[in-house]
């Protein structure tokens, strides 16, 4: 029993623990099955019901960061960027223009370098999420971690030219998605999960 999940087939159970996969129910080793007598009918546990909720994970066994987390950790990196783009608004005296220009390349800087050398944003951190490569686990590459920028970048710049849809689309896709992966994340390879 633990907290987070071990790896491949853990499980949790309505107590809201992980539990390995030899310990669910009806898990029976090779040639065996749990309680029976030979000429007799099978013996299964009685109790509680209990509820068993299949949690995708990574291949390192971590799971995959839902909705809810992503979208904090989003906000907390849009009013940074915001503050930022505030001050900028305020020092260059000027209209949204210039901050249009300078917006997009900060955040742009601020999701390649975060990822490439911490594993996630400010918002990741706060929220407990590590973005990683989709198919091994490992943190994501120099290069992912350029691309998912560039990436979340463009469907930013999108949907400020077409009417937010590119935008919402990649927010939204999580909701749907196997792995709650966003757009730019599938184009990178990278998922978030939640750290241990």
């Amino acid at each position: 029993m633990s907290d987070v999940s071990q790896g491949p087939g853990w499980w949790m159970a309505s107590d809201g623990k992980w539990y390995p996969p030899e310990s669910a129910p009806g898990y029976q080793q090779q040639g065996q099955q749990f309680g029976q007598v030979p000429g007799t009918m099978p013996n299964y546990p009685t109790g509680p019901a209990t509820t068993y909720i299949q949690v995708p994970h990574d291949a390192l066994g971590r799971p995959y960061a839902d909705w809810w987390y992503r979208a904090g950790a989003t906000l907390i990196d849009i009013l940074l960027i915001g503050a930022i783009q505030s001050v900028v608004f305020l020092a260059a005296h000027s209209r949204s223009g210039v901050v249009a220009y300078v917006l997009f390349p900060l955040s742009f800087l601020y999701q390649a370098l975060m990822i490439a050398n911490k594993g996630g944003t400010l918002g990741n951190m706060a929220v407990g999420t590590v973005v990683v490569d989709a198919n091994s686990g490992a943190p994501a590459s120099q290069a992912q971690s350029w691309k998912r920028a560039a990436m979340e970048t463009a469907f930013s710049v999108g949907g400020a030219m077409l009417l937010g849809i590119p935008t919402l689309l990649d927010i939204l896709w999580p909701l749907w998605d196997q792995q709650n992966q966003t757009l730019h994340d599938k184009v990178a390879g990278t998922v978030v999960v939640k750290r241990r």
